[in-house]
């Protein structure tokens, strides 16, 4: 499941995507509350299925009923595997022994619409940050490769500024001792010529 976002006017539209929901515990009747709710939700800016099976990637998002005997259980296990947020408690907040419960079983057709959607914006929020974080991350280090090039390039342009400078000095010098060779040459040829005369 899972879904891609495009960000359009600032507005988060999950384009042509459904986000699959898995229910633990939740009595048939609240089950088929959420089909119902999930089947008239066009104009939502989030699709919905109801997700048939219950295992691991199969689904996006969990509801827990923390009525039910194991309920508190399963939402603990499912927020360690899951996005914290991925997992909805359904119940009635007024039980003291736990923390409040996300969605009231007294309000469940009025606010579970509103707290899916709340649940996608905080991951499509999150996964926006992250793929931010990435291209920030590779842009350093675009940056940190082009910077080491440049400075390679730099060095190596005054290294090879070094051996042309040595190698002008060295023909320099050689010229200078061809020329010393040719005047000694010279000379001798002179000497020789004003010997033979």
């Amino acid at each position: 499941a899972g879904a891609m976002t495009f960000v359009i006017g600032g507005v988060v539209a999950a384009l042509g995507l459904v986000w699959a929901v898995a229910v633990f515990g939740l009595a048939t009747k609240f089950q088929r509350l959420l089909e119902i709710v999930l089947r008239h939700a066009r104009h939502n800016r989030y699709r919905y299925s109801l997700s048939p099976t219950r295992g691991p990637g199969e689904f996006d998002i969990a509801l827990v009923d923390m009525t039910v005997a194991g309920g508190p259980e399963v939402a603990s296990t499912l927020r360690r595997v899951l996005e914290g947020d991925a997992v909805l408690r359904v119940g009635r907040r007024a039980d003291p022994e736990r923390p409040r419960d996300d969605l009231l079983q007294s309000r469940f057709v009025a606010q579970v619409l509103f707290a899916l959607n709340d649940v996608v914006d905080t991951m499509v929020g999150r996964r926006r940050e992250a793929e931010a974080a990435r291209r920030d991350a590779l842009l350093q280090a675009r940056e940190e490769a082009l910077r080491v090039k440049q400075e390679v390039e730099r060095e190596s342009g005054l290294i090879r500024a070094g051996q042309l400078e040595a190698e002008r000095a060295f023909q320099q010098k050689e010229a200078a001792f061809s020329r010393r060779v040719e005047l000694i040459d010279k000379k001798e040829r002179d000497l020789k010529k004003g010997e033979s005369d």
